[in-house]
């Protein structure tokens, strides 16, 4: 993935089933909004991803291998995430999963194809406000 890091202009990308272990090489494509990374082998989503692609609105990272709610909330700095897929990851099946992601990454309205409701977001509170 390497090769991508001088598209900076990229809006969409599409990176489903390849294999894909890490995620990298996509440093530089700020202006990117659309991450298709389904179906591949991706455990981590790495720190810079919530700090360095915030025209990011939409990212699938269902059918992957993650295994910790924490990777994901490592995107809680991206204001324009609008919509995330991890269904299929080993972390989806933790219990409160979905409550665990909506409070930390507050400004989704679609997660796993489902839209967010108001009841939800103060289910959200209530469970992790401490």
């Amino acid at each position: 993935m390497e090769r991508l890091s001088c598209l900076s202009h990229l809006r969409e990308l599409q990176l489903t089933h390849n294999h894909i272990q890490r995620i990298e090489g996509l440093e530089n494509l700020s202006g990117l909004q659309h991450l298709n990374l389904s179906h591949n082998r991706i455990e981590h989503v790495p720190l810079w991803l919530g700090r360095k692609l915030h025209s990011l609105h939409t990212l699938h990272l269902q059918h992957n291998l993650i295994t910790s709610l924490y990777e994901v909330s490592r995107l809680r700095s991206l204001s324009s995430l609008s919509e995330l897929s991890v269904a299929g990851n080993p972390a989806s099946s933790l219990p409160h999963s979905r409550l665990f992601l909506l409070y930390h990454l507050r400004s989704l309205d679609r997660l796993d194809d489902l839209s967010v409701t108001p009841e939800e977001r103060g289910h959200a509170h209530q469970r992790f406000d401490a």
